[in-house]
């Protein structure tokens, strides 16, 4: 029940499939909610299409948890998207508990009705296979002290370490690749590194001005974590960049102060002060823990990595009450508070760290760096895959234990529906950052929005092939299937194609995406943008309805054409006045504005009528435009 885990038990319980979902820890949620990353890591397009439905609506309910439970100050109020933490590094920073009140309440409609199941403290302890399908997994109830084995269809791997893949004898990598596997430009030179993990980290919250000390007991090992993490207010950024950051000031040249960073209640968003109380989570440099052993398969490594993993936070907490410069001057700050109640666990630490890398399956479709990365890009979007099921945006942003590692800025990217299917296991879906990435990319892949939409198209997946009564692969080696599931997804509210300017409820959302993907009508290379209002034009309305049809080839992702736009467009009108859908006294005006009298020998010809009470002369705008054209590829059989 990570956030991927989450977002995918809705979606297949939403297609009407039965699902157990099991979690290790006290809540479900991963990363947002028993990991305490209380702050989504987004992109700026999020609130106008970077995200799916479901995600969308758990972020304005979050905010509604605060804006219908409190009164807000009139600095709250003025917000035009309401952030009750006023963080600096987020549009939307909260307590962990908030997000996961939303999420059981998304989740308690098919707990309800029978389709979802929810098994708290329970780990996956082993698997039965019949040759490469999964039979069942045994599991192990930590309070109940039942052993269960689950029987199912299909089973998706959402835990954040990719814990079920060793358990099923699946092909996974760890670590760093080297460049000979990967063919990346910026991956290791020589050998793989498998134990050259990203870091993780152990989080918690503070609460300042509580009034007296609450001085914590130096915890075991503080010298050595103090001087090795180390633990300090000054940032390495790399290429010789650093900032030195303050308490609660805003130092000189940085974005905001370390309390502001991840702040997720600001008090004077409240009216009074103080309603909900000011605090503050702490996932900074200092408490993020290089051990190598995490995602070992010896769990007595594994203990030693998550034990040193909580004395390192616990001696950030420390530190921060006993030696941190303080912004007046002096030394420490006695008068912050450890929140032990936040994050739902008896230390006060997250219930699990927040990992940031998993195993990851050898998958149908691998993501390079040379897919994402902007410095491979020559257009407004990240290279496109055909089978795409998601969008996410996000540097490749590694937490490197090595110091050796590549970071970028991206292009908007997508998620290939390859990456979710593993190479040999026939019923097994990767459904978080286990997916096929590389050690760089999945930098890139590993947070709270992109995971959700890998956990929602994983679901849907696993629906759709127990309702077709096939496989993954199969779906994944079949173009209809794929257009098919595409649609499902589209259906949900799931964008599968870049744009910044259609938002998920809009008429034209399901008409433009699915176009674009199918390489058909909708994009340009200079921006995001689908231009909904703007009038449509002959010339590519002409290309569009040739390619609908079939008597011009769609655009392929990895191909260049002979053709320029122009001339592809008047080969287009050429192919239409041969078949009837085009009149021949539009064959020269490729460049006007389209009007649906310009249509008329193509509605005659398809049956598909335009919109009621419009004017034969009006001119078409692209989503109107859209639209009828996507109507036409659903119900005519395009020419051989």
């Amino acid at each position: 029940a990570s956030t991927g885990g989450v977002a995918a038990a809705l979606a297949a319980a939403e297609g009407g499939h039965t699902v157990c979902l099991t979690e290790a820890t006290h809540w479900i949620g991963g990363q947002m909610t028993t990991q305490g990353v209380s702050a989504f890591d987004e992109n700026r397009y999020v609130e106008k299409g970077g995200a799916t439905a479901s995600y969308l609506q758990l972020r304005q309910e979050i905010r509604h948890s605060y804006t219908g439970h409190y009164k807000l100050s009139n600095h709250g109020a003025s917000e035009k998207e309401f952030n009750p933490g006023d963080c600096w590094v987020s549009a939307l920073c909260f307590e962990a508990p908030v997000a996961l009140g939303v999420l059981e309440s998304m989740l308690k409609p098919y707990k309800a009705n029978g389709l979802l199941r929810v098994f708290l403290r329970t780990q996956a302890v082993r698997t039965s296979r019949t040759g490469n399908r999964i039979d069942s997994v045994l599991t192990y109830g930590f309070e109940s002290h039942r052993w269960i084995a689950f029987r199912a269809r299909e089973f998706l791997d959402a835990t954040d370490l990719g814990e079920l893949l060793p358990l099923a004898n699946a092909d996974y990598v760890t670590g760093a690749e080297s460049r000979s596997l990967t063919g990346e430009p910026h991956a290791l030179s020589g050998q793989g590194q498998p134990e050259d993990n990203q870091s993780f980290t152990y989080t918690f919250v503070l609460a300042r001005n509580s009034g007296h000390p609450n001085l914590l007991e130096q915890p075991s090992k503080y010298q050595r974590h103090r001087d090795e993490q180390p633990y300090t207010l000054k940032v390495d950024y790399g290429e010789g960049k650093f900032l030195t950051y303050q308490m609660f000031d805003k130092a000189l040249r940085t974005p905001g102060s370390l309390w502001n960073y991840r702040r997720l209640i600001a008090s004077d968003n409240f009216s009074p002060p103080g309603a909900p109380r000011e605090v503050s989570m702490m996932n900074w440099p200092g408490n993020d823990y290089c051990g190598s052993g995490l995602l070992s398969n010896d769990p007595e490594r594994q203990a030693e990595a998550l034990r040193e993993g909580k004395l390192t936070s616990m001696g950030l907490a420390y530190w921060l009450q006993t030696e941190v410069p303080r912004d007046d001057g002096g030394k420490g700050y006695p008068e912050i508070e450890l929140v032990r109640s936040e994050l739902g666990s008896g230390d006060g630490l997250s219930q699990f760290p927040y990992i940031r890398e998993s195993r990851r399956i050898q998958a149908l479709e691998t993501i390079r760096e040379q897919d994402i990365s902007a410095l491979y890009q020559t257009g407004a979007r990240a290279n496109i895959f055909a089978d795409s099921v998601g969008v996410g945006l996000y540097p490749i942003d590694i937490h490197s234990c090595s110091k050796q590692d590549f970071t970028s800025q991206t292009k908007p990217f997508q998620i290939p529906l390859g990456a979710l299917i593993p190479r040999r296991i026939e019923n097994l879906i990767a459904s978080s950052k286990n997916i096929g990435t590389t050690h760089i990319t999945n930098g890139a892949y590993r947070l709270h929005p992109v995971e959700w939409a890998i956990g929602e198209a994983a679901g849907t997946l696993a629906g759709f092939v127990i309702t077709h009564k096939t496989t993954p692969a199969a779906v994944a080696a079949s173009s209809t299937l794929v257009r098919e599931l595409q649609l499902e997804l589209v259906i949900k509210g799931a964008p599968i194609y870049w744009f910044d300017d259609i938002q998920v409820n809009a008429p034209e959302f399901r008409a433009a995406q699915l176009l674009a993907a199918r390489g058909i009508f909708g994009w340009n290379d200079t921006d995001l943008h689908f231009s909904p209002h703007r009038p449509a034009q002959t010339g590519e309305s002409a290309l569009a309805l040739a390619r609908a049809l079939g008597r011009a080839p769609v655009a392929q992702p990895d191909s260049t054409t002979s053709l320029s736009p122009s001339s592809a467009a008047e080969s287009a009108v050429k192919e239409l006045v041969k078949g009837d859908y085009w009149p021949a006294s539009l064959s020269a005006e490729l460049k006007q504005n389209l009007t649906w009298q310009d249509l008329e020998f193509a509605i005659r010809k398809t049956g598909e009528s335009m919109p009621p009470g419009t004017a034969i002369s009006q001119i078409v705008s692209r989503a109107d435009f859209a639209n009828w054209l996507e109507q036409v590829c659903q119900n005519v059989k395009p020419s051989s």
